[in-house]
């Protein structure tokens, strides 16, 4: 990886925050950031569920009820967000494993114009089709280029 490549990391759940820097410490990797948000499909207030038996499972969740394994966001982050604030306008490689979220910038007017691969998991989520967000990808120019199961490889085609 080129020295100077920058890595922003999002994560809903903050068991996994200080679990992921640790790991990325651990390979060397020094120019990174990870932030404790949620990526939602506007700035609207927005939960997310931590699984009471697997503290590293969690799911957004849009109804509003007590449980101590609720967190509430005062508002959700879009993926234009967060390329804003860390002035990603170059090319970039997107990374992404956000249980259903992923549905968010796939769908919605998510600045892709700069990424040039993307390693994705996909889930169902609410309406969305693991087979509409790959049409869709498909769609904004990227090509399927491997598969395993869930988690897919998408290239930028060239012009």
């Amino acid at each position: 990886m080129k020295s100077n490549c920058q890595i922003v990391g999002v994560e809903a759940n903050y068991n996994l925050h200080e679990f992921a820097s640790r790991m990325i410490k651990l390979n060397g990797i020094r120019n990174y950031v990870i932030n404790n948000h949620i990526l939602y499909s506007d700035n609207s207030p927005v939960s997310f569920e931590i699984n009471t038996d697997n503290n590293t499972v969690g799911k957004i969740n849009k109804k509003s009820y007590n449980a101590t394994t609720l967190i509430k966001y005062e508002s959700g982050s879009t993926f234009n967000d967060i390329l804003k604030k860390y002035s990603i306008d170059s090319d970039f490689i997107l990374i992404s494993d956000i249980e259903g979220a992923e549905a968010f910038f796939i769908f919605h007017e998510a600045n892709l114009n700069h990424c040039k691969m993307i390693l994705i998991e996909l889930h169902e989520f609410e309406n969305y089709s693991v087979a509409m967000m790959v049409t869709k990808l498909v769609e904004k120019g990227f090509k399927m280029i491997d598969r395993y199961g869930f988690c897919f490889v998408f290239e930028k085609n060239s012009i």
